[in-house]
């Protein structure tokens, strides 16, 4: 997991570019995307509420708000 005290610092630049390493390494990388701005979300074009706003409205979460980058799976967690 990475994290940073505050936004802007470049976490969701990082944790997209190690998912991409690994993803060369491997078959393929689930990355959660716990930015409360949704910044991979966005990339992957998800627009909707993720897993944890989803939980927080008692939403039933549905994996097809999964999307792919590549052999990216990324799954939106806020919005």
């Amino acid at each position: 997991m990475l994290t940073a005290v505050k936004g802007g610092v470049g976490v969701s630049t990082l944790a997209l570019m190690l998912a991409k390493a690994l993803a060369e390494q491997v078959n393929s990388v689930t990355l959660v995307d716990m930015d409360v701005a949704g910044y991979i979300s966005s990339i992957a074009k998800i627009r909707v509420n993720g897993l944890l706003a989803q939980s927080v409205d008692g939403e039933k979460f549905e994996a097809g708000y999964a999307s792919k980058i590549g052999r990216i799976h990324v799954v939106p967690s806020s919005r």
